[in-house]
């Protein structure tokens, strides 16, 4: 699978979270499974992209994503599909 990962917790570019993340899963023509969410914050901020992550399964992406909250300490907000 192609590396398409970018701006994660652990990264110095992430600006910090004070609200939720928004998550969502998209499969893949490769048969894997796209992670990505948008942190939303409390105040107005600049919108960012979406943190990505090409993962071999839905599981695996959903433990990446939780794990990145964790990681922000705020809740995940899962959209439609997740």
């Amino acid at each position: 699978m192609p590396s398409e990962d970018r701006l994660s917790a652990g990264d110095a570019t992430a600006s910090a979270v004070t609200g939720i993340l928004r998550a969502w899963l998209e499969h893949i023509e490769d048969g894997g499974v796209r992670a990505a969410f948008i942190g939303e914050a409390d105040t107005d901020v600049a919108p960012r992209p979406p943190a990505i992550k090409v993962c071999a399964s839905a599981d695996e992406a959903r433990n990446w994503v939780e794990g990145q909250a964790e990681a922000f300490g705020v809740d995940v907000a899962w959209t439609d599909g997740a």
